[in-house]
C-alpha cells in the first residue's frame, strides 16, 4: 500500500513492535507514509484511541485491512480435545476482534469516495477444503482456528452484502 502512495497506518498491539515494523518499512523506501498505532482488537479502548486519532488526523479511512490473528496449536485441535478457553481466545481475536473494528471504522470508510474493507482469511477456514480428505491441508485440524475463520469469511460475505449499495467493497 505504501509503494502505491497510500499513507499506511500500521497497527500493533504495542508500540515498540509498531515502530520496530515501520522502521523496517522505512528501509524499503524513507519517503514512504507509514505511522504506527496502538491497537489490540480484544481490547476496545485501544480501538477507540486509533478511531478518534483518524477521525482527527485524516477524516476518513479508505482501506481497512483487518489481518490481525492468532493460533494455539498445542491447545488447539480436533473437536473432542480442544481446550475451551483456547478456542475462545482464538475468536476473540480472529472473529470478534474483526466485527469490533471494522464496527468502529465503518463510519469514516463510509465518508471515503471508494472505500475498501478487506479481511484476511484463510484455507483452513474453507469448509470444502476440510471435507474434502484430499485436500492439501486435509490432516489440518485446529478446530477454534480453522472455525474462526469460517465464521470470518461468513462475516466478510453478509458484510459485503450488507454494503452492496454503497460505495464500499468489502473482500
Amino acid at each position: 500500500l505504501a509503494r502505491n502512495g497510500y499513507t499506511v497506518l500500521l497497527c500493533a498491539r504495542s508500540v515498540e513492535n509498531g515502530d520496530a515494523a515501520v522502521k523496517k518499512l522505512k528501509q524499503e523506501n524513507p519517503d514512504y507514509k507509514i505511522f504506527s498505532l496502538v491497537l489490540d482488537v480484544t481490547k476496545p479502548d485501544t480501538i477507540t484511541t486509533a478511531v478518534n486519532f483518524i477521525q482527527h488526523r485524516f477524516g476518513r479511512l479508505d482501506v481497512l485491512v483487518n489481518n490481525a490473528a492468532i493460533a494455539n496449536l498445542v491447545k488447539d485441535g480436533l473437536p473432542g480435545v480442544a481446550n475451551l478457553e483456547a478456542v475462545k481466545e482464538i475468536y476473540e481475536t480472529n472473529f470478534f476482534g474483526v466485527i469490533r473494528v471494522t464496527q468502529a471504522l465503518l463510519p469514516l470508510i463510509k465518508l471515503s469516495s471508494s472505500g475498501r474493507i478487506v479481511n484476511v482469511s484463510s484455507e483452513l477456514g474453507s469448509l470444502n477444503g476440510h471435507a474434502d480428505p484430499n485436500w492439501t491441508y486435509a490432516a489440518i485440524k485446529p478446530l477454534g482456528y480453522a472455525s474462526s475463520k469460517a465464521a470470518l469469511n461468513m462475516f466478510t460475505i453478509q458484510l459485503a452484502y450488507e454494503l452492496r449499495d454503497t460505495k464500499i467493497k468489502v473482500n
